[in-house]
């Protein structure tokens, strides 16, 4: 008797690839922000708070995100973190995302300063996530003239980064009303 076995790639869902990653992302900021990984410095979790973070796995058909929202002594931050459904091809990495970030004042809660851009991602592998010890995404803006340039940095430290330019010609101005 003869045995045939009949084999078929199995192609894991768009939706469900992006609704697995955020779901990990969400997991990933919850350990860094509850001081769970080192990924952090304390002084870097001192004086940025995570105060909510939530996902839209299923709402949206066209696309997922993540919204972080942070503040610090001064000023409350919104930083949504999308990819689109149509981006995410067949079996193949998650490569596109956007991201956009919003300052306001705490006080009045009036909005300060906004910025928004295309990013590069790349998923950590098992390899990686053995090496580090933990699951990590890392990011790159692509600048508008070539989406090539730039280094890739772990999410996290690209938020902060992000938010500490943003949020630095608020400060001088801070200062100079006192």
């Amino acid at each position: 008797m003869k045995t045939i076995k009949l084999f078929e790639d199995y192609i894991n869902s768009s939706t469900n690839r992006i609704h697995t990653l955020l779901k990990n992302m969400v997991k990933m900021f919850q350990e860094i922000f509850n001081g769970e990984t080192k990924a952090l410095s304390e002084e870097e979790l001192n004086t940025l708070y995570l105060v909510e973070l939530e996902g839209s796995f299923e709402s949206d058909p066209f696309e997922k995100n993540l919204i972080m929202n942070f503040s610090d002594n001064v000023y409350y931050y919104q930083v949504i973190f999308i990819i689109k459904v149509e981006d995410v091809k067949d079996n193949e990495p998650i490569e596109n995302s956007y991201m956009k970030m919003k300052i306001y004042d705490t006080e009045g809660g009036k909005l300060l300063r906004e910025w928004q851009s295309n990013l590069k991602i790349k998923e950590c592998t098992d390899e990686e996530i053995n090496e580090e010890g933990r699951f990590f995404v890392k990011v790159k803006e692509v600048e508008k003239s070539d989406d090539n340039g730039g280094e890739f940095d772990f999410i996290e430290n690209f938020i902060i980064s992000k938010i500490a330019t943003l949020k630095e010609p608020l400060d001088k101005k801070y200062l100079n009303d006192e």
